[in-house]
């Protein structure tokens, strides 16, 4: 017979991104592009919000480091 023993361990935080940078940005979209950090032990699954006009508000779930956005400007007053 032969004993062993798992020890298991719940996940950790993960660390935010580095490097968040905001490339290719014209008047109607852009670019975000990232490094992930250390995942705590699990997936990560990032949620970027945009603000667009007053009312207009997205909000997209990731798990990639690059994200293509594109949004729309009110200029009416």
């Amino acid at each position: 017979q032969h004993d062993f023993s798992i020890n298991f361990q719940p996940p950790g935080l993960p660390d935010p991104p580095n490097q968040l940078q905001a490339i290719n940005v014209t008047h109607s979209s852009f670019i975000l592009t990232w490094q992930t950090a250390y995942n705590g032990g699990s997936n990560l699954i990032y949620h970027i919000s945009l603000n667009g006009n007053r009312t207009e508000e997205r909000q997209t779930t990731l798990n990639s480091i690059r994200f293509t956005g594109k949004f729309n400007s009110d200029v009416s007053s």
